[in-house]
Order: C-alpha cells, then sequence, then structure tokens
C-alpha cells in the first residue's frame, strides 16, 4: 500500500541521489526535510533505514520506511550495489546518509525486503533474455532514442496521424535538452484498452467543448498548472492538490475555471507539436509506452527548465519526471533490445507514411488473353475506380464508354 510520504520523497528524488553520491565519496551528506511535518502529527521524526543496491535491508518509522522504498524505486543506490547506506532522521528532522561500506550481497531477499524486479510479463515473447546482456544507461538509451524518432515527422493536429494503432510523444521545441533538436519529449501517451484509436486519443487532448478536461489528465494537469501559476490559492483548486474540481476525474468546472479549456487547447497547439510510432500490437504498444516514459524520466540530461508550466504541476510525478505523465515514471528502463526494436518500429512507419498515394493515378489494366480462372481467392472485390481520385476515376469512365460504343467492325 502506498504511504503518505512517498510523493514527498519522490519530489526530492533528484536531491536524495546527490546526497547519496556525497556519502559515496566520503563527503558529509545532510539536509533539512523539517517541511516534512505538514504531513502529520508526529511524537517523533526520528527514523532510519538501510539500504544496499535495490534492497532494503531494515527500517523503522512510516516515513523512513516511505524513504527506503522510493530511494530503491528511483534505483539510487544500485550503482554502488555493494555499498551499505545509512539514512538516518533526527527529531529536528535532519536527514543524514552515510556509507557504512561494503558487504556481500544476499542470495535471496528475506520476507521484509523490498526488491525492485523488472515486471516483463506484458512483454512480447521475443523480448525473453538474460537481462544483464543489454544493459544500457538510461542517458545513453535516451540518446539513442531521440536520434531515431528524430527521423519522424511533426504533426500539430490528430487529423494528420495516417494510421489508426501506435504511441504518440509531445515534444515542446522551447524545451531544449543535451539529447534533443526538436525539444525535450514531456509526454508519452497510448490507446492501452483498444485498437485503431490513435486518432481519438489524441483527438481527447485537443478537444476544446466544455468538460474536455474529464476525458483527459493531459489537460487536466495543463489546465490545473495554467490556473495555479495565475492564482496558486484559487478556489478552483482547493481544498487541497488533486481534490478541487477542475483537478478532480469527473469534477465540474465552474464558469470562473471553464475559460481554461480555451486555455489548455491554445498551449496545446502554440507550445507542443507530436510524432506517433506506428505500433499494431497493443501488448507492445503498452510495453513501449511504460519503457519510454520510465526511461525519458530517468535520463538526467533532459530534465526540465525553471520556466516549464510542469513546475506548477499539483502531481509530484510530473515535477520528479519532467513528463506531463504520472503512471510508469518508475519502472526498467530502456535496453539495448528494446531499442533496436523501436528502431525497427520507426523504419517500418516511415516506409508507411512514404507509401505512394495512387489517388491522382491511372492505372491502365490490360485485358488478359483467356478468362479462365483458378480458384476464386478469399478476398473481397474491389472496384479499380475506387482507387483512383476524382479527375481520373472520370477519366476512366470516358474512356470505357468511348470503348464500348465501338464494334469490332470499326476501322477508325
Amino acid at each position: 500500500m502506498a504511504s503518505k510520504y512517498d510523493d514527498y520523497w519522490l519530489a526530492m528524488g533528484r536531491e536524495l541521489a546527490k546526497l547519496v553520491k556525497s556519502a559515496a565519496a566520503g563527503d558529509i551528506a545532510e539536509k533539512n526535510v523539517s517541511t516534512i511535518r505538514t504531513l502529520g502529527d508526529r511524537a517523533t521524526w526520528q527514523g532510519n533505514a538501510k539500504i544496499q543496491g535495490s534492497h532494503v535491508l531494515k527500517s523503522s518509522m512510516a516515513h523512513a520506511a516511505s524513504l527506503a522504498n522510493i530511494v530503491v524505486d528511483l534505483r539510487i543506490c544500485e550503482p554502488y550495489e555493494d555499498v551499505i547506506f545509512s539514512f538516518s532522521i533526527n527529531a529536528n528532522c535532519i536527514l543524514r546518509v552515510r556509507m557504512l561500506g561494503a558487504s556481500q550481497r544476499r542470495s535471496t531477499a528475506s520476507p521484509t525486503t523490498r526488491s525492485r524486479t523488472a515486471n516483463t510479463s506484458s512483454a512480447p515473447i521475443h523480448y525473453a533474455r538474460q537481462e544483464n546482456d543489454f544493459k544500457i544507461t538510461p542517458d545513453d538509451a535516451c540518446k539513442a532514442i531521440h536520434e531515431i524518432i528524430g527521423r519522424l515527422p511533426n504533426f500539430t493536429s490528430p487529423a494528420e496521424i495516417p494510421f489508426g494503432d501506435g504511441l504518440y510523444l509531445f515534444n515542446q521545441p522551447k524545451e531544449r535538452c543535451r539529447h534533443s533538436t526538436i525539444g525535450r519529449v514531456t509526454r508519452i501517451g497510448n490507446h492501452p484498452r483498444s485498437d485503431n484509436r490513435l486518432r481519438e486519443r489524441v483527438g481527447e487532448h485537443y478537444r476544446t467543448s466544455d468538460g474536455a478536461k474529464n476525458g483527459s489528465v493531459f489537460r487536466r494537469y495543463l489546465g490545473s498548472a495554467l490556473i495555479r501559476k495565475d492564482n496558486a490559492n484559487s478556489n478552483c483548486l482547493a481544498p487541497a492538490h488533486g481534490m478541487g474540481h477542475w483537478e478532480r476525474q469527473g469534477g465540474r468546472a465552474c464558469p470562473k475555471c471553464s475559460q481554461y479549456e480555451d486555455r489548455v487547447s491554445s498551449y496545446l497547439a502554440n507550445k507542443f507539436q507530436f510524432r506517433c510510432i506506428r505500433i499494431l500490437d497493443r501488448t507492445e504498444r503498452n510495453y513501449f509506452e511504460a519503457k519510454l516514459i520510465a526511461n525519458f524520466a530517468a535520463c538526467t540530461a533532459c530534465r526540465p527548465s525553471s520556466r516549464w508550466l510542469g513546475q506548477y504541476a499539483y502531481n509530484c510525478k510530473v515535477k520528479y519526471s519532467g513528463l506531463w505523465n504520472s503512471n510508469h515514471i518508475i519502472g526498467p528502463t530502456m535496453d539495448t533490445s528494446d531499442v533496436d526494436r523501436l528502431g525497427a518500429l520507426v523504419d517500418a512507419t516511415i516506409i508507411y507514411l512514404s507509401r505512394e498515394d495512387l489517388s491522382d493515378t491511372l492505372l491502365l489494366i490490360p485485358c488478359s488473353s483467356g478468362k479462365r480462372g483458378a480458384i476464386i481467392p478469399k478476398l473481397p472485390a474491389r472496384n479499380v475506380s475506387n482507387c483512383l481520385g476524382k479527375k481520373f476515376r472520370g477519366l476512366l469512365n470516358e474512356g470505357r464508354s468511348l470503348s464500348f460504343e465501338k464494334t469490332s467492325l470499326d476501322t477508325n
């Protein structure tokens, strides 16, 4: 069960990573975390935990146990897999991280140990492998991903999407990062429970009707950030983060915040572009959505700027990840096999997009010398004229009419 302290430590994820790095170098690693007091009225805020690699060896008190679990989920201690780190919080809410030394890794986790393991049950069968043989850092994977998706065309409207199944990746051109020349990717999405619905799913983000925010958590995140940037004390966000009538799923927008539906649509149109990868298999779509989100969230080079609107988001997972996503931000990242497969999917998408459009082409189909057929194929009958544009369809019909007017005795 999630702890009420999880979001607090998650929002501090990068600070925790710096503390661990300092402790590993033998430096003093301390941070004042007294703001945690706003989350409860405890008799004491003392607590401690010990972590080795991806294992919580020991923890006491709910807030310290939550800290340990988030550190493991974010894989902060994994680069120092043979080292035990101590995390202690004193009565004054000073967090101290210390390196206790190296230890033999346990062959099996104890019943109280929380271990981070990759869930690959939803992966296509061709992903079965020895994981260590395909490892790549999230930063290196992110660089490769950007090189791959950089070959895809930009879209600015759902109507431009030429296929029905796939992933979409929103990028913001003014959000620069080390790996991208097209702007940082800030939203990855899918139509996870149905097929042939990519256009409709992206269209839900661009919808401008009253109540459109209830059909898209992306719109709710954008709208609440715009409201909070304008007025952090707005009644539309009360009584608490995620509970106001704008931020709550199904909440009815009041006359004051309903105008933000147009603001969100305008922001999407002016600040975002998106690319799409054609992926027909639903399981594979879901697999890559989760992997890409986790990888972009873990990359240290693709961090949000101080002016990024997501800094005003109520969901701390948005702030931590730099993405307008909250699901999948903590999870297994891409490996070399995933990167190769993504490249193949993008290549196939490019081939699909470059296929020739025959709507303005006149096809000349000669008659065969004999009409004797073999087994009738189990294919639907198609009229050649339906494959042509209006102009050439008329030309074909005119040619047919002139041909049938002639007789075998005509010499002209």
